[in-house]
């Protein structure tokens, strides 16, 4: 039984310019009537996306131009998604990573990657939060990653982030208990995106296996686990049977072959 309902109401969807964000937007309006404020730095993009969703969805759209690695963007973000509007649920979606040896990654990106990943969405969280124990009624969804719940050698920073954002948010919703605001995370393992090919992924893998899913199928199973309050929902049976032997398996050897797996290939 679902415990969203988001026809006619305001949804919030950050990293929306593209890949799992923009689906989970599209989605949210075209099969579930909600309203959509579209954040991510590409205003360009977002204004398109936003034209799509009033004019094939008959929906309402707005966009918000945002750099959420940027000190007070999350702050600014929910200023202005909530100036004159009600929203009902918030989409915690933007995310940037690296890959490569961790020793090469500068300081300044690290720091990058932890505040889009991991501190910008838990300052919005806690907004929101605030935002909607006012109202009596919302939600709140981050999208995590699979990574969260291993080590992920040559990924090892987005995976860091990503665990911390994971084990904060389930600890927030048990916090939070059986109150009005529904607090669930997605733990996607690869999706098909853009990302893939900005970080150079998508020469170690191929994304056509098995363990690889198309944006909109996640986004269609992440939208559902929200409804449903699910607390932890992982998409994909492939990516289910992983999380369900990363439980038995030593962290070791989980580390050992993760390193092997994503080790950059020889040029």
């Amino acid at each position: 039984m679902a415990r969203l309902d988001f026809h006619g109401k305001w949804v919030v969807v950050t990293g929306a310019s593209s890949g799992l964000g923009k689906e989970i937007a599209l989605s949210l309006a075209r099969d579930h009537g909600a309203n959509i404020v579209l954040v991510a730095r590409r205003i360009e993009r977002l204004a398109e996306i936003a034209e799509r969703i009033r004019s094939d969805h008959k929906a309402d759209a707005v966009a918000i131009r945002a750099d959420l690695a940027q000190t007070g963007a999350a702050r600014e973000v929910f200023d202005k998604a909530t100036a004159g509007r009600d929203i009902y649920a918030f989409v915690s979606n933007a995310g940037v990573t690296y890959y490569g040896p961790s020793c090469d990654q500068s300081m300044e990106d690290i720091e990058r990657v932890f505040r889009v990943n991991a501190l910008a969405p838990i300052e919005l969280a806690h907004l929101f939060l605030r935002y909607f124990k006012d109202k009596g009624v919302g939600g709140i969804l981050a999208v995590t990653s699979l990574t969260a719940f291993m080590p992920i050698p040559y990924q090892n920073t987005y995976a860091a982030a990503k665990a911390f954002l994971q084990s904060y948010m389930e600890g927030l919703a048990h916090e939070e208990g059986c109150g009005p605001v529904v607090i669930s995370t997605c733990a996607p393992g690869g999706i098909r995106t853009e990302m893939m090919e900005l970080s150079g992924l998508d020469k170690q893998f191929k994304t056509s296996g098995l363990a690889f899913m198309d944006a909109d199928q996640v986004a269609r199973c992440a939208i559902d686990g929200f409804r449903k309050g699910k607390l932890v929902n992982v998409p994909g049976l492939v990516n289910k049977l992983t999380g369900f032997f990363n439980r038995f398996v030593p962290r070791k050897t989980i580390g050992a072959a993760a390193c092997k797996l994503y080790k950059p290939k020889e040029k």
